[in-house]
């Protein structure tokens, strides 16, 4: 149900009264309200007057309006009294409201506008020599004249959103324009804008799924509790903060579901994501009222996980431990790396890890999780290791990930049953990556693809690969990449 409060405005024995409605998003169109202010200061009661009649007399459709309606209460309100501010601050959102539902006129089934949608940003705008060189089908004036027109709006604060795959042109409030505005006046209200439109940029759910990442949630789900325990008795607390909190805590413990975000993955165990953000909950925020909540939740979630393979535990342990070149010798037997989330060597140098008499198995019963990941490292060698997705289809992981790393050596393995890659080296920032004596097979899309500065294939044996080796195309290719010695055999 809408809210009403009244702003009563007092000076020379006179009262006006203006009462209008708390929106229920401030994303809709804002109506103009107030807060009781003081009969005592009758010029602070006239100055807010004064801005109501002077925003009503400027020309809504105008884009150079907002910047008069800032200029306006940056000069008279910032700084003032709390509750003066926040009448004249819901006065000029009001505004801006108003303008942007004008504004919208303007551009509604306009072709010309519609077709530059995807250039115009502030960035863009900001820089002149654009104009010159953008045109629509040769008609050169007639996308200067559309983008010069967006460009006003944007650098006045109205934002550009496309919906309906980016044909239709849709304007909004931008946040870094309210946050300008907000930052000027101390305020409950103000208070809300400056953390609700920046969080508003990044919507908490989307096509079935969350719109952000588990640890952005739980961050907010504080944020916004703690903004609601101090601001209790704001409208836009009631209305707003709690009704999202009441969503944001249900999904974040499980108790209502995103069909595209699940609580577990295809291993069985809790999502990465989701334990780290439990992990940081419960770590920062005891004093949350939502904290025993989110504990039996995780409680909970943890009790349904499979139970984890202590040698690969143990094994994680070494390599996490492991000084510089130090030699890992693995005893015979099987990993299963799920719920460890893979094989994780990261900022190591040196290190030399080694499976004893053939008979190391590094598995994974997930498709979507890389076994190995070899990240920021250097000097590294992988050797006589068998590493194997049991998924026979509907893999979409590497064996073997290599990022920003130097110097690493695969030989002597047996790399199979991925359903993406056998050995992926990512980023055009790795270098000298080496694949030496190995057997790499039943790889549905490339047996090893690398982007690398320096490196050798050789002595492998291909087979029953989608592709056996990718190593780019130009201009985005590996250099000096030494290819030979290889078998190749029964590509799928």
């Amino acid at each position: 149900m809408p809210r009403y409060l009244i702003l009563v405005i007092s000076f020379f024995g006179a009262a006006d009264s203006i009462a209008k409605t708390v929106p229920s998003s401030p994303q809709s169109t804002m109506s103009s309200i107030g807060v009781p202010v003081s009969t005592k200061n009758p010029e602070a009661g006239l100055a807010v007057k004064e801005y109501q009649e002077y925003l009503s007399g400027l020309d809504k459709s105008s884009s150079e309006s907002m910047f008069s309606a800032k200029n306006y209460f940056r000069d008279r309100f910032s700084g003032k009294d709390e509750e003066i501010s926040e009448a004249a601050l819901r006065l000029f959102m009001d505004y801006y409201s108003q303008v942007i539902a004008s504004a919208q006129v303007l551009f509604d089934s306009k072709p010309e506008y519609e077709k530059v949608l995807g250039r115009v940003s502030r960035n863009y705008c900001n820089e002149p020599a654009n104009f010159k060189s953008h045109g629509l089908a040769g008609d050169t004036s007639q996308s200067k004249a559309a983008l010069e027109q967006m460009c006003k709006f944007i650098n006045s604060g109205i934002r550009f959103a496309d919906e309906e795959e980016g044909t239709v042109v849709r304007l909004k409030k931008d946040p870094a324009f309210v946050v300008d505005v907000a930052s000027r006046v101390p305020g409950a209200y103000a208070s809300f804008l400056r953390m609700y439109y920046p969080d508003a940029e990044l919507p908490w759910a989307n096509d079935g799924g969350l719109g952000l990442t588990w640890g952005q949630l739980g961050e907010r789900i504080s944020r916004w509790e703690k903004f609601s325990q101090r601001y209790s008795a704001l409208p836009e607390t009631a209305e707003i903060i709690n009704p999202a909190l009441v969503d944001y805590i249900s999904v974040f413990t499980g108790e209502s579901r995103l069909p595209n975000t699940p609580v577990f993955g295809r291993n069985g165990g809790i999502d990465p994501g989701l334990k780290k953000a439990y992990e940081s909950f419960l770590e920062n925020h005891k004093d949350s009222g939502y904290f025993h909540r989110v504990k039996d939740a995780f409680d909970t979630f943890k009790a349904q996980e499979p139970p984890r393979d202590p040698a690969f535990d143990a094994l994680q342990l070494k390599i996490t431990s492991a000084k510089e070149n130090d030699v890992i010798e693995i005893p015979p037997g099987q990993y299963n790396v799920d719920l460890g989330n893979g094989l994780v060597i990261r900022d190591k140098k040196g290190l030399k890890i080694i499976g004893k008499n053939g008979g190391v198995r590094l598995i994974s019963n997930s498709p979507d999780l890389e076994i190995v990941k070899i990240t920021n490292s250097t000097g590294i060698v992988l050797d006589g290791l068998m590493i194997f997705h049991t998924v026979p289809v509907g893999c979409s992981a590497a064996c073997i990930s290599i990022m920003r790393s130097e110097s690493i050596t695969i030989q002597n393995s047996d790399i199979h049953g991925s359903g993406a890659f056998g050995i992926a080296a990512w980023g055009w920032d790795n270098k000298d990556i080496r694949v030496l004596s190995n057997k790499i097979h039943n790889c549905s899309s490339s047996g090893v693809e690398i982007h690398s500065a320096g490196g050798e294939i050789s002595h492998n044996s291909f087979y029953d690969n989608n592709r056996d080796i990718d190593i780019g195309k130009p201009p985005r290719q590996s250099k000096d990449m030494e290819i030979s010695d290889n078998t190749f055999s029964g590509k799928k």
